[in-house]
Protein backbone atom coordinates (compact mmCIF):
# COMPACT_ATOMS: atom_id res chain seq x y z
CA UNK A 1 0.00 0.00 0.00
CA UNK A 2 1.41 3.40 -0.99
CA UNK A 3 2.15 5.90 1.78
CA UNK A 4 0.42 9.30 1.79
CA UNK A 5 2.92 12.10 2.44
CA UNK A 6 1.62 15.16 4.27
CA UNK A 7 3.23 18.60 4.24
CA UNK A 8 5.57 19.14 7.28
CA UNK A 9 3.25 21.59 9.05
CA UNK A 10 0.23 19.34 8.67
CA UNK A 11 2.26 16.34 9.81
CA UNK A 12 3.23 18.16 13.04
CA UNK A 13 -0.37 19.24 13.67
CA UNK A 14 -1.72 15.74 13.05
CA UNK A 15 0.96 14.21 15.27
CA UNK A 16 0.14 16.60 18.11
CA UNK A 17 -3.57 15.83 17.75
CA UNK A 18 -3.00 12.06 17.86
CA UNK A 19 -0.77 12.39 20.94
CA UNK A 20 -3.46 14.46 22.67
CA UNK A 21 -6.15 11.84 21.90
CA UNK A 22 -3.87 9.03 23.08
CA UNK A 23 -3.14 10.90 26.31
CA UNK A 24 -6.84 11.44 27.03
CA UNK A 25 -7.63 7.76 26.37
CA UNK A 26 -4.82 6.70 28.70
CA UNK A 27 -6.12 8.93 31.47
CA UNK A 28 -9.68 7.64 30.91
CA UNK A 29 -8.56 4.01 31.14
CA UNK A 30 -6.77 4.75 34.43
CA UNK A 31 -9.84 6.44 35.85
CA UNK A 32 -12.22 3.63 34.82
CA UNK A 33 -10.35 0.31 34.83
CA UNK A 34 -11.87 -2.63 32.97
CA UNK A 35 -14.22 -4.61 35.19
CA UNK A 36 -14.37 -8.39 35.43
CA UNK A 37 -17.44 -10.08 33.91
CA UNK A 38 -20.32 -9.95 36.36
CA UNK A 39 -21.61 -13.49 35.69
CA UNK A 40 -21.34 -16.42 38.11
CA UNK A 41 -17.81 -17.59 38.69
CA UNK A 42 -18.20 -20.86 40.65
CA UNK A 43 -20.78 -23.42 39.60
CA UNK A 44 -22.00 -26.70 41.05
CA UNK A 45 -23.05 -29.09 38.26
CA UNK A 46 -25.08 -32.01 39.60
CA UNK A 47 -25.65 -35.16 37.56
CA UNK A 48 -28.52 -37.60 37.54
CA UNK A 49 -28.12 -40.85 39.41
CA UNK A 50 -31.43 -42.19 40.73
CA UNK A 51 -31.30 -42.90 44.46
CA UNK A 52 -27.61 -42.02 44.41
CA UNK A 53 -28.84 -38.46 44.70
CA UNK A 54 -28.43 -39.31 48.40
CA UNK A 55 -24.68 -39.68 47.83
CA UNK A 56 -24.70 -36.39 45.95
CA UNK A 57 -26.35 -34.70 48.91
CA UNK A 58 -23.64 -35.96 51.28
CA UNK A 59 -20.95 -34.69 48.89
CA UNK A 60 -22.64 -31.29 48.85
CA UNK A 61 -22.63 -31.28 52.65
CA UNK A 62 -18.91 -32.06 52.69
CA UNK A 63 -18.20 -29.23 50.23
CA UNK A 64 -20.16 -26.75 52.34
CA UNK A 65 -18.24 -27.91 55.42
CA UNK A 66 -15.06 -26.83 53.61
CA UNK A 67 -16.48 -23.42 52.82
CA UNK A 68 -17.18 -24.01 49.11
CA UNK A 69 -20.30 -22.19 47.92
CA UNK A 70 -21.86 -21.96 44.44
CA UNK A 71 -22.64 -18.83 42.45
CA UNK A 72 -24.64 -21.02 40.06
CA UNK A 73 -26.43 -24.39 40.33
CA UNK A 74 -27.02 -26.63 37.30
CA UNK A 75 -28.92 -29.87 37.83
CA UNK A 76 -30.13 -32.85 35.84
CA UNK A 77 -32.64 -35.47 37.03
CA UNK A 78 -31.89 -36.31 40.69
CA UNK A 79 -29.37 -33.48 40.54
CA UNK A 80 -32.17 -31.12 39.50
CA UNK A 81 -33.97 -31.82 42.77
CA UNK A 82 -30.79 -31.27 44.80
CA UNK A 83 -29.87 -28.12 42.88
CA UNK A 84 -33.35 -26.64 43.28
CA UNK A 85 -33.40 -27.27 47.02
CA UNK A 86 -30.04 -25.55 47.55
CA UNK A 87 -30.95 -22.67 45.24
CA UNK A 88 -34.04 -21.82 47.31
CA UNK A 89 -32.30 -22.50 50.65
CA UNK A 90 -28.96 -20.64 50.53
CA UNK A 91 -28.20 -20.92 54.25
CA UNK A 92 -25.27 -23.01 55.49
CA UNK A 93 -27.52 -25.68 56.98
CA UNK A 94 -29.28 -26.49 53.69
CA UNK A 95 -27.07 -29.45 52.71
CA UNK A 96 -27.70 -31.13 56.07
CA UNK A 97 -31.44 -30.63 55.57
CA UNK A 98 -31.14 -32.11 52.08
CA UNK A 99 -29.35 -35.18 53.45
CA UNK A 100 -32.16 -35.67 55.96
CA UNK A 101 -34.75 -35.47 53.18
CA UNK A 102 -32.98 -38.28 51.36
CA UNK A 103 -32.57 -40.27 54.56
CA UNK A 104 -36.33 -40.26 55.07
CA UNK A 105 -37.34 -41.28 51.55
CA UNK A 106 -39.16 -44.52 50.76
CA UNK A 107 -37.74 -45.59 47.41
CA UNK A 108 -40.28 -48.36 47.03
CA UNK A 109 -43.09 -45.79 47.04
CA UNK A 110 -41.64 -43.73 44.22
CA UNK A 111 -40.72 -46.82 42.20
CA UNK A 112 -43.77 -48.81 43.29
CA UNK A 113 -44.30 -51.34 40.54
CA UNK A 114 -45.51 -54.87 40.06
CA UNK A 115 -45.42 -57.41 37.27
CA UNK A 116 -49.10 -56.73 36.66
CA UNK A 117 -48.57 -52.99 36.35
CA UNK A 118 -45.69 -53.47 33.93
CA UNK A 119 -47.76 -55.90 31.86
CA UNK A 120 -50.68 -53.50 31.74
CA UNK A 121 -48.39 -50.69 30.61
CA UNK A 122 -47.25 -52.78 27.66
CA UNK A 123 -50.73 -53.95 26.67
CA UNK A 124 -52.55 -50.65 27.13
CA UNK A 125 -51.84 -47.33 25.53
CA UNK A 126 -50.00 -45.71 28.40
CA UNK A 127 -47.07 -43.29 28.32
CA UNK A 128 -45.25 -44.87 31.24
CA UNK A 129 -45.06 -47.82 33.58
CA UNK A 130 -45.36 -45.70 36.73
CA UNK A 131 -47.39 -42.71 37.75
CA UNK A 132 -45.81 -39.52 39.04
CA UNK A 133 -47.93 -38.85 42.14
CA UNK A 134 -45.29 -39.81 44.72
CA UNK A 135 -42.56 -37.95 42.88
CA UNK A 136 -44.75 -34.87 42.54
CA UNK A 137 -45.54 -34.97 46.26
CA UNK A 138 -41.82 -35.04 47.07
CA UNK A 139 -41.10 -32.06 44.80
CA UNK A 140 -44.13 -30.03 45.93
CA UNK A 141 -43.21 -30.56 49.57
CA UNK A 142 -39.62 -29.41 49.36
CA UNK A 143 -39.23 -27.06 46.38
CA UNK A 144 -40.64 -23.63 47.16
CA UNK A 145 -41.20 -20.92 46.12
CA UNK A 146 -41.98 -22.24 42.67
CA UNK A 147 -40.45 -19.62 40.33
CA UNK A 148 -36.93 -20.48 39.12
CA UNK A 149 -36.12 -16.78 38.78
CA UNK A 150 -36.90 -16.29 42.49
CA UNK A 151 -34.06 -18.60 43.58
CA UNK A 152 -31.48 -17.05 45.89
CA UNK A 153 -28.72 -18.74 43.86
CA UNK A 154 -29.06 -18.71 40.05
CA UNK A 155 -30.61 -22.02 39.02
CA UNK A 156 -30.58 -23.93 35.73
CA UNK A 157 -32.58 -27.15 35.35
CA UNK A 158 -31.91 -29.49 32.42
CA UNK A 159 -34.46 -31.63 30.59
CA UNK A 160 -34.75 -33.31 27.18
CA UNK A 161 -37.36 -31.80 24.89
CA UNK A 162 -38.59 -34.77 22.82
CA UNK A 163 -40.94 -32.56 20.80
CA UNK A 164 -38.15 -30.35 19.46
CA UNK A 165 -35.48 -33.03 19.78
CA UNK A 166 -33.06 -30.93 21.82
CA UNK A 167 -31.79 -30.13 25.29
CA UNK A 168 -33.79 -27.56 27.21
CA UNK A 169 -32.37 -25.53 30.06
CA UNK A 170 -35.01 -23.95 32.28
CA UNK A 171 -33.98 -20.50 33.53
CA UNK A 172 -37.44 -19.28 34.49
CA UNK A 173 -40.92 -20.60 35.11
CA UNK A 174 -42.09 -23.35 37.46
CA UNK A 175 -39.20 -24.98 39.29
CA UNK A 176 -41.38 -27.92 40.33
CA UNK A 177 -42.48 -28.75 36.81
CA UNK A 178 -38.93 -28.34 35.56
CA UNK A 179 -37.65 -30.79 38.20
CA UNK A 180 -40.38 -33.27 37.26
CA UNK A 181 -39.50 -32.88 33.58
CA UNK A 182 -35.80 -33.33 34.27
CA UNK A 183 -36.57 -36.50 36.26
CA UNK A 184 -39.06 -38.17 33.90
CA UNK A 185 -37.27 -41.40 32.98
CA UNK A 186 -38.52 -42.31 29.49
CA UNK A 187 -41.08 -45.06 29.75
CA UNK A 188 -40.93 -45.18 33.55
CA UNK A 189 -42.50 -41.80 34.37
CA UNK A 190 -44.78 -39.89 31.99
CA UNK A 191 -43.35 -36.99 29.95
CA UNK A 192 -44.03 -33.53 31.33
CA UNK A 193 -45.64 -30.98 29.04
CA UNK A 194 -44.31 -27.44 29.29
CA UNK A 195 -45.07 -24.71 26.75
CA UNK A 196 -46.71 -27.29 24.48
CA UNK A 197 -43.60 -29.49 24.36
CA UNK A 198 -43.07 -32.89 25.97
CA UNK A 199 -40.01 -33.27 28.19
CA UNK A 200 -38.25 -36.31 29.66
CA UNK A 201 -35.17 -36.98 31.77
CA UNK A 202 -32.39 -34.48 31.12
CA UNK A 203 -29.82 -37.26 31.37
CA UNK A 204 -30.84 -38.39 27.90
CA UNK A 205 -28.92 -35.45 26.40
CA UNK A 206 -26.86 -33.91 29.21
CA UNK A 207 -26.47 -35.98 32.36
CA UNK A 208 -23.63 -33.73 33.55
CA UNK A 209 -24.31 -30.39 31.89
CA UNK A 210 -20.94 -28.67 32.10
CA UNK A 211 -21.59 -26.69 28.92
CA UNK A 212 -24.46 -24.75 30.47
CA UNK A 213 -22.28 -23.76 33.43
CA UNK A 214 -19.60 -22.39 31.10
CA UNK A 215 -22.19 -20.61 28.93
CA UNK A 216 -23.48 -18.90 32.08
CA UNK A 217 -20.01 -17.55 32.87
CA UNK A 218 -18.62 -20.09 35.34
CA UNK A 219 -14.88 -20.57 35.25
CA UNK A 220 -14.57 -22.90 38.24
CA UNK A 221 -16.87 -25.90 38.30
CA UNK A 222 -17.50 -28.55 40.94
CA UNK A 223 -19.01 -31.41 38.93
CA UNK A 224 -20.66 -34.00 41.17
CA UNK A 225 -21.17 -37.04 38.97
CA UNK A 226 -22.88 -39.94 40.75
CA UNK A 227 -23.87 -41.83 37.62
CA UNK A 228 -22.80 -45.46 37.77
CA UNK A 229 -20.05 -46.84 35.54
CA UNK A 230 -21.09 -49.59 33.13
CA UNK A 231 -20.35 -53.11 34.36
CA UNK A 232 -18.65 -55.62 32.08
CA UNK A 233 -20.84 -58.67 32.66
CA UNK A 234 -22.78 -60.11 29.76
CA UNK A 235 -26.37 -58.80 29.75
CA UNK A 236 -28.90 -61.63 29.95
CA UNK A 237 -32.20 -59.88 29.34
CA UNK A 238 -33.35 -57.29 26.86
CA UNK A 239 -33.80 -54.77 29.71
CA UNK A 240 -30.16 -55.38 30.71
CA UNK A 241 -29.08 -54.58 27.15
CA UNK A 242 -31.11 -51.36 27.16
CA UNK A 243 -29.76 -50.39 30.58
CA UNK A 244 -26.15 -51.08 29.57
CA UNK A 245 -26.57 -49.08 26.38
CA UNK A 246 -27.90 -46.09 28.32
CA UNK A 247 -24.99 -46.28 30.79
CA UNK A 248 -22.42 -46.33 28.00
CA UNK A 249 -24.13 -43.39 26.28
CA UNK A 250 -24.24 -41.28 29.46
CA UNK A 251 -20.61 -41.97 30.34
CA UNK A 252 -19.44 -41.22 26.81
CA UNK A 253 -21.30 -37.90 26.66
CA UNK A 254 -19.93 -36.86 30.05
CA UNK A 255 -16.37 -37.73 29.00
CA UNK A 256 -16.65 -35.63 25.84
CA UNK A 257 -18.15 -32.69 27.73
CA UNK A 258 -15.40 -32.86 30.34
CA UNK A 259 -12.62 -32.76 27.75
CA UNK A 260 -14.22 -29.82 25.98
CA UNK A 261 -15.00 -27.72 29.04
CA UNK A 262 -11.60 -28.20 30.67
CA UNK A 263 -10.13 -26.06 27.89
CA UNK A 264 -11.89 -22.97 29.23
CA UNK A 265 -12.66 -23.71 32.90
CA UNK A 266 -11.24 -25.42 35.96
CA UNK A 267 -13.31 -28.53 36.60
CA UNK A 268 -13.17 -30.39 39.91
CA UNK A 269 -14.71 -33.79 39.19
CA UNK A 270 -16.21 -35.47 42.25
CA UNK A 271 -16.98 -39.07 41.32
CA UNK A 272 -16.94 -42.39 43.23
CA UNK A 273 -14.03 -44.74 42.56
CA UNK A 274 -14.33 -48.55 42.46
CA UNK A 275 -13.61 -48.82 46.18
CA UNK A 276 -16.36 -46.33 46.90
CA UNK A 277 -18.87 -48.37 44.90
CA UNK A 278 -17.91 -51.42 46.93
CA UNK A 279 -18.78 -49.60 50.14
CA UNK A 280 -22.11 -48.39 48.76
CA UNK A 281 -23.18 -51.79 47.43
CA UNK A 282 -25.85 -53.61 49.38
CA UNK A 283 -27.59 -50.56 50.86
CA UNK A 284 -31.19 -51.72 50.94
CA UNK A 285 -32.94 -48.48 51.87
CA UNK A 286 -32.41 -44.74 52.00
CA UNK A 287 -31.24 -44.66 55.60
CA UNK A 288 -28.54 -47.28 55.11
CA UNK A 289 -27.49 -45.64 51.84
CA UNK A 290 -26.97 -42.27 53.55
CA UNK A 291 -24.99 -43.94 56.35
CA UNK A 292 -22.70 -45.65 53.85
CA UNK A 293 -22.48 -42.57 51.65
CA UNK A 294 -21.26 -40.24 54.41
CA UNK A 295 -17.66 -41.58 54.69
CA UNK A 296 -17.55 -42.13 50.93
CA UNK A 297 -18.45 -38.46 50.34
CA UNK A 298 -15.73 -37.33 52.74
CA UNK A 299 -13.14 -39.35 50.82
CA UNK A 300 -14.33 -38.03 47.47
CA UNK A 301 -14.04 -34.43 48.65
CA UNK A 302 -10.68 -35.07 50.31
CA UNK A 303 -9.35 -36.43 47.01
CA UNK A 304 -10.63 -33.30 45.26
CA UNK A 305 -8.67 -31.02 47.59
CA UNK A 306 -5.52 -33.15 47.62
CA UNK A 307 -2.47 -31.33 46.15
CA UNK A 308 -2.23 -33.73 43.22
CA UNK A 309 -5.97 -33.72 42.43
CA UNK A 310 -5.77 -31.03 39.76
CA UNK A 311 -2.99 -32.81 37.87
CA UNK A 312 -4.70 -36.19 37.89
CA UNK A 313 -6.88 -36.80 34.81
CA UNK A 314 -10.21 -38.51 35.10
CA UNK A 315 -9.86 -42.26 34.80
CA UNK A 316 -11.22 -43.39 31.42
CA UNK A 317 -14.65 -44.96 31.54
CA UNK A 318 -13.33 -48.32 30.36
CA UNK A 319 -11.01 -48.51 33.38
CA UNK A 320 -13.73 -47.44 35.79
CA UNK A 321 -16.02 -50.30 34.81
CA UNK A 322 -16.74 -52.82 37.50
CA UNK A 323 -17.23 -56.51 36.64
CA UNK A 324 -20.80 -57.60 37.26
CA UNK A 325 -21.13 -59.74 40.37
CA UNK A 326 -17.79 -58.64 41.83
CA UNK A 327 -17.36 -57.33 45.39
CA UNK A 328 -17.07 -53.84 43.94
CA UNK A 329 -20.32 -53.98 41.99
CA UNK A 330 -22.19 -50.66 42.04
CA UNK A 331 -25.47 -50.05 43.78
CA UNK A 332 -27.99 -52.09 41.76
CA UNK A 333 -30.26 -49.25 40.64
CA UNK A 334 -30.19 -48.34 36.97
CA UNK A 335 -32.88 -45.66 36.76
CA UNK A 336 -31.30 -42.29 36.07
CA UNK A 337 -33.74 -40.12 37.96
CA UNK A 338 -34.93 -39.05 41.33
CA UNK A 339 -34.57 -41.58 44.09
Amino acid sequence: MARIRLPPGLRQSAGAGLRSVAHRLARRSQAAPTEEPSGPRTAFVLSGGARLGALQATILRALYDRGVRPDLLVGTSAGAFNAAYLAFHPDDGAPEELVEIWRGLRFERIFAQSALRVALAFTRRRESVLGVDQLRHLVDTHIHPDAIEAAAVPLRLVASDITAGEKRVFREGSARRAVLASSAIPGVFPPVEIDGHLHVDGGLLANLDLETAVAEGAREIYAIDVSQPPDTGRPRRFLDVIGRSVEVMLNHRSELALRHVRRVATVHLLHPEPGDWRELAGASDARSLVERATPVAERIVERTFAPSAEAAPREPAARRRVPKGSAAAPVPIRHDSLP
